[in-house]
């Protein structure tokens, strides 16, 4: 699914943060016939940016791409690619623009046990562990895809959003 993020960086010592002294990078990925995942160019207080970036970006759950272009600025940059368990890992190095990561159209998303996906997810969701197990329990006695989204649409809990979003998607995409 579509998402934006953004990268928060500070000295990590002071409290300068409080005075405007940071940066943040925007970081964009759109899924569609061609996905693509864009690092924008950091913004905000030089002095806590890193020069010559280092990214590497894991895409999980992606088959192998044949047809792959990485750009910094507009223009065509080596980068690595490797594939290992239903991620497809990019790495670029020395990076001091804006980075956008191209796929072809032979990208897809790969087969995934969604149990076991969305298991991981919660796992690494800031929320309470009474709802995650509550959402446990109902992945253990359901069979069926509908059953477990009629089962988690049922439940009386304050969900985010965009983590639904994330299980529901977890779902159907196979």
């Amino acid at each position: 699914a579509d998402n934006t993020f953004e990268l928060y960086e500070d000295d990590g010592i002071t409290m300068d943060y409080q005075k405007g002294v940071y940066a943040k990078t925007r970081i964009c990925y759109r899924w569609g016939s061609k996905p693509e995942l864009v690092i924008h160019r950091p913004a905000g207080d030089e002095t806590v940016m890193v020069k010559d970036r280092d990214y590497e970006v894991v895409f999980r759950n992606i088959t192998p791409c044949s047809s792959m272009c990485v750009t910094e600025d507009g223009k065509e940059i080596p980068f690595e690619v490797s594939y290992e368990e239903d991620c497809l890992c990019v790495k670029v190095t020395g990076i001091n623009g804006t980075v956008q990561i191209l796929f072809g159209e032979d990208v897809e998303i790969a087969e995934t046990d969604y149990k076991q996906e969305i298991f991981d997810l919660l796992h690494h969701a800031q929320w309470g562990n009474m709802e995650k197990m509550s959402i446990y329990r109902l992945m253990e006695v359901t069979l069926e895809k509908e059953e477990f989204v009629s089962g988690l649409m049922a439940m009386d809990m304050e969900m985010d959003q965009s983590l639904l979003g994330a299980v529901l998607e977890s779902v159907f995409r196979n």
